[in-house]
């Protein structure tokens, strides 16, 4: 059983590639490229993110905040958090987000761009 207050859950990562190949007996998958995230949901009116490293990642990208309010009970979500420009992911954005530290632009770019997170 998940402990849902330790908030010590790891996204799944990306595993070991083959080569490619091109059937038409196959359906792909777009790849979202952002970066993993952990999502803990509360609707007592609690939204964390935490990445890989478990850093907390709401302060990155604070358009999230309100998450908690899609789900019904207490859950957590393994996901690829991301920034869409002009409809395709761009992980430069997303990754450059992350690393930004100053609020005031924080806040500018959750406006420009805002984040999502996709959870399949």
């Amino acid at each position: 059983m998940i402990d849902f207050e330790t908030k010590n859950v790891k996204p799944m990562l990306i595993g070991q590639e083959g080569n490619a190949f091109d059937d038409d007996a196959y359906i792909y998958e777009l790849k979202w490229d952002g970066e993993r995230c952990i999502a803990y949901l509360d609707p007592s009116g609690k939204t964390e993110l935490r990445n890989k490293r478990n850093e907390k990642m709401l302060l990155k990208v604070p358009e999230l905040k309100e998450l908690w309010t899609q789900a019904r009970e207490k859950c957590i979500l393994d996901g690829e958090l991301m920034i869409l420009k002009n409809g395709r992911p761009d992980f430069f954005e997303i990754q450059r987000r992350s690393l930004t530290t100053n609020t005031f632009k924080i806040e500018l770019a959750s406006k420009q761009f805002p984040a999502t997170v996709l959870s399949e």
